[in-house]
């Protein structure tokens, strides 16, 4: 199923590229990323580096480098791999094997930034380990292959080298969030020879030669020089959030002349079997063929390890670097573990260091093994290596653990990456350990057939001293481990959590693939940026595809990311409003700042609830000028947006334990900053909110928005009912509450008066139109195409105070009709008609939380053509890359992770027509047209029941575990669900236009 130019499906659970665009590397390594809410991985290739924007960004490690920005921070690579092609192919006949060659681990001397030991080579240039006469020549190769002068051939997709991709396929199944790519580059002859040009390149070059003019013989002497075939993948793991799993797999074709040649069939799934290969007998024209002088096989250099360059938006976030290569040895359970000791005569490994936080002395080296000419180990060289490969069946050479661990700038918090690599194909003939400054590696050579493959497994594992005291033992545990059970078992264990992750929250669309697969991608991107083993920290507006918006909550979070969680699984929801509960000091911190009482919760919240969004968020790029935003202190509307949040969970859930312990202290809080921060009007006899920042953007400054006075008003209605509530349930709760907030009968009697007296825009009786903001309709009326057309450059920010957006009707994103999205009892259909048909023309869209809001609206007033657009157009933000990466001067890319979240909104509430009230569950459903079913699961008050929609019916089913029934209302009819009961409702119309 073709989804759009370049991407497909074939299953709804995955998607597909078949072209390589590396015009597309910033937006692409974001949609085909994998993550687990610890971490994420973007979805890059093994050999590339920070200019391919690699990146694997790990939460709670909030830094602020530049003195402006405080962001997650990108941690070193342990996953880079690059092969390459060195010295040409060799004669048939000729030795493949030159002998014992000395392995040489690196040494394991931290090099901190900018003050290397004397020991340390200069910066930026690798050195090898200790090892023993013989391994120079090596060691020699290894720079070479890190040096961008390198004499290797670069096997890579990007342009400029001597390779081209004559096939292509990139995937990402997010079923169990994995990406996978298989890829077959070509090198012409001339790459290998010293002339560099061949007699067919240059007939070719001069329109002398065509391949239709040579007979077959001809046409298999002109095959490229080599073919080259890469297949890899990895995951996040689930069961492990500290761990990424890849494996990877090469394998040579024919090499410089001669027939091309093929070698084992693969496997109809995922990578090659493990040690295939293959042979003389199978490859049609390989060197047993007698054929002198034509070359088969090839001589491959792999570099394998953790690269310490990393992408980084707004500064350098670690101020030392610390590296170390150890061996590992058996353990008693059958596992391996790192060595405590290295070989006789050699000084204890670097890797035994000191507590957390403090800074250690240690830097020497493990001991060198020894690889004789099979490619075993020497158990004279060093006891450890030899235990640590006996009865594995692994290679002697990939039996190490590197590690590099840094130090963030602010905090002072270690991080530390871990990086091994199990081999399960060809061994090699040379290995050697090459350390940088910010790089440690281990670099193979191989000597292949066409056919052979080079195979191995590599894991990497992070830990950040917010996670543990010693991160350097923890992730040598988690690679233990990893190791002891290999890729498959690591990705069973994955891919149980997935399943049972899918089995409570996936909906189904039966007749639209491309809905169907767009759906569920959404709802993968919402479950990575979602940190749901923690109750500290939030969900980010990009999640963890990137550093873009910190890796912090907005007010996105609670309306558009939790709703499926409170729906589906709601002890998640519960971990990320808990956070808002943990961050309370920090929203009465800035309240206090600014002249107010009560919690006036960050615009950009990280891990300790302060504001870290900048006062000067954007810049004027016609002067260089920065942009002066009051997006920190005039949004108010994401204090009475978390308080909707609080008591929607409790509605859904009934989870009183919670509002006792913690939501009941958040309302009363925003409570308290919404009495602290309304106007009264004598004059008018009411209160206002003036000086505001609504949902839509660019119009700053404004008095009266309706959305923030109708939020104002329900969250200070749900704290007094809430009160009413614990006096009720849990006086004793109530009275330590009132006493430790200072909350006294006059304030609370404050809340009720300003209840019923706050400025809440109605429709006006004629036209039914809620104006957005005091003199809105005063604006200019016009269309954001005609502004388009007045901007001078194409990079303008739209918004406050400049913008050509400000003295217009033109919205950035949906305003009045985010408040029917969240009310959608609280408006008839006529009122919530006129207003789509008014905002709607006069929307940009430049928000990607626009299109879902519009979505929900148009199904709910009969718009369903209208709302299936809006709904594609969500769920393909990233996908399609709608969404420009860089406002204003600011990189804002990324996974739009608000958007991602809403897209199970918009199917369930929109399309399936759900609406959960204190006393039932209510269903209208309108199907778009070809949606021949619509199902899925929901939670409500810890029951459990299942909903299938159709053209002709509606079925909800009760689970037989449920403790009582559930009260419905379908199209109008009123029915009782018991537990282990299916009940339906026939349809009169189909519901969709």
């Amino acid at each position: 199923m073709q989804l759009q130019d370049n991407l497909s499906t074939d299953s709804g659970w995955n998607i597909r590229e078949h072209r390589f665009d590396p015009g597309q590397l910033v937006t692409n390594g974001s949609k085909f990323m994998t993550g687990n809410g610890y971490l994420g991985y973007r979805g890059t290739f093994p050999e590339w580096t920070k200019s391919e924007y690699v990146g694997c960004v790990v939460t709670d490690t909030y830094d602020n480098a530049d003195g402006t920005w405080t962001e997650l921070c990108t941690v070193p690579n342990g996953l880079f791999a690059r092969a390459e092609l060195v010295d040409g192919a060799r004669e048939e006949g000729a030795s493949g094997n030159s002998g014992a060659v000395e392995t040489a681990p690196p040494e394991g001397t931290g090099v901190a930034e900018g003050t290397p030991p004397e020991s340390a080579p200069p910066a930026g240039r690798p050195t090898v380990g200790a090892g023993a006469a013989g391994a120079a020549g090596d060691a020699a190769a290894a720079r070479d292959s890190l040096d961008s002068g390198s004499q290797g051939i670069p096997l890579s997709l990007l342009p400029g080298g001597p390779a081209t991709v004559a096939s292509y396929r990139r995937e990402l199944d997010f079923r169990y969030g994995v990406q996978s790519r298989a890829v077959t580059l070509e090198v012409p002859p001339e790459a290998f020879s010293p002339g560099g040009e061949t007699p067919d390149a240059h007939a070719r070059e001069h329109h002398e030669l065509d391949d239709a003019e040579l007979d077959e013989p001809a046409r298999a002497e002109r095959a490229p020089g080599a073919s080259v075939s890469i297949r890899d993948e990895r995951f996040a793991s689930y069961e492990d959030l500290h761990l990424i799993c890849a494996r990877y797999e090469l394998r040579v074709g024919n090499v410089n002349g001669g027939p091309r040649k093929t070698g084992p069939k693969e496997s109809s799934k995922g990578l090659p079997g493990k040690g295939e290969r293959g042979s003389a007998e199978e490859v049609p024209g390989s060197g047993a063929s007698g054929k002198r002088g034509v070359r088969s096989g090839a001589r491959v250099r792999l570099v394998v390890g953790i690269d310490g360059e990393v992408w980084s938006l707004n500064g350098e976030h670690f101020s030392s670097y610390e590296s170390s290569a150890e061996p590992v040895r058996e353990t008693p359970g059958g596992g391996q573990a790192p060595a405590g000791r290295a070989a006789s005569g050699e000084r204890p490994a670097a890797a035994e260091r000191t507590p957390a936080g403090e800074r250690s002395a240690a830097g020497e080296g493990a001991a060198a093994g020894r690889l004789g000419a099979a490619g075993q180990a020497d158990p004279e060289a060093n006891p450890d290596t030899a235990a640590g490969t006996a009865g594995t069946g692994e290679n002697a050479c990939d039996n190490g653990l590197l590690t590099m661990r840094v130090v963030t700038q602010e905090r002072g918090v270690p991080v530390c990456v871990g990086s091994s690599i199990r081999m399960t194909g060809a061994k090699p003939v040379e290995a050697a350990g090459v350390q940088e400054e910010r790089g440690i590696y281990r670099v193979y050579v191989f000597e292949l057939e066409p056919g052979e493959q080079i195979a191995f497994e590599q894991h990497m594992a992070v830990y950040s001293g917010n996670d543990t005291a010693d991160p350097d033992a923890a992730v040598r545990r988690s690679l233990a481990a990893a190791r002891r059970k290999g890729y498959e078992e690591l990705l069973a264990e994955h891919r149980r959590v997935w399943d049972r992750m899918w089995e409570r929250t996936d909906v189904t669309v039966e007749g639209d693939p491309a809905a169907q697969a767009v759906l569920r991608y959404c709802q993968y991107q919402n479950f990575i940026a979602t940190p749901r083993h923690a109750d500290h920290l939030p969900i980010g507006a990009r999640g963890l595809s990137c550093q873009a918006y910190q890796g912090a909550a907005f007010w996105d979070q609670e309306i558009f990311n939790v709703p499926v969680y409170v729906h589906t699984e709601p002890e998640v929801a519960r971990r990320i409003l808990t956070y808002r509960h943990r961050t309370l000091a920090g929203a009465r911190e800035k309240a206090r700042a600014l002249g107010y009482h009560g919690a006036f919760y960050a615009w950009v919240s990280g891990d300790t609830g302060r504001e870290i969004c900048p006062s000067f968020f954007f810049r004027d790029v016609l002067t260089g000028r920065p942009i002066r935003n009051h997006f920190n202190d005039w949004q108010i509307h994401v204090s009475p947006d978390i308080a909707y949040a609080v008591w929607r969970y409790y509605v859904v859930t009934g989870d009183f334990e919670f509002m006792t312990e913690r939501g009941a202290e958040i309302l009363f809080e925003v409570a308290r900053f919404l009495w602290s921060r309304a106007h009264w009007s004598p004059a008018r006899r009411r209160y206002e909110y003036i000086r505001l920042l609504g949902p839509d953007e660019y119009h700053e400054n404004v008095d009266n928005n309706p959305f923030t006075c109708y939020q104002a008003r329900y969250a200070l209605r749900a704290a007094l009912r809430v009160l009413a509530l614990l006096a009720e349930r849990a006086p004793e709760r109530l009275a330590e509450l009132r006493s430790t907030l200072d909350l006294r009968d006059a304030e609370i009697e404050e809340w009720r008066d300003m209840a019923e007296w706050i400025y809440v825009k109605s429709p006006d009786p004629e036209t039914s139109l809620i104006e957005q903001f005091d003199g809105f309709f005063a604006l200019e009326d016009t269309r954001p195409a005609a502004l388009e057309e007045r901007l001078l450059d194409p990079g303008e920010y739209w918004g406050w105070p400049n913008g050509v957006a400000v003295h217009t009707q033109v919205s950035k994103q949906a305003d009045v009709a985010q408040l029917f999205a969240l009310h959608p009892a609280e408006f008839d259909t006529p009122t919530m008609e006129a207003n789509y048909d008014y905002y709607e023309p006069r929307t940009q869209h430049g928000s990607s939380l626009s299109f879902s809001v519009y979505a929900m609206v148009a199904a709910w007033i009969g718009r369903v053509d209208a709302a299936y657009d809006y709904f594609m157009r969500s769920c393909t933000v990233d996908l399609f890359d709608i969404s420009k990466a860089v406002s204003g001067g600011t990189f804002i890319g990324g996974i739009h992770t608000a958007a991602s979240g809403v897209a199970w909104q918009v199917a369930v509430f929109g399309f399936g027509g759900v609406r959960i009230e204190e006393d039932r569950v209510v269903m209208a459903p309108r199907l778009p047209a070809g949606w021949r079913k619509l199902a899925f699961p929901l939670v409500v008050r810890g029951r459990r029941i299942r909903a299938t929609v159709t053209g002709e019916e509606v079925a909800v089913r009760a689970a037989p575990e449920n403790s009582a029934s559930v009260s419905l209302e379908i199209d109008g009819q009123r029915l009782e669900l018991e537990p282990g009961a299916t009940v339906g409702v026939r349809r009169a119309s189909r519901y969709h236009e």
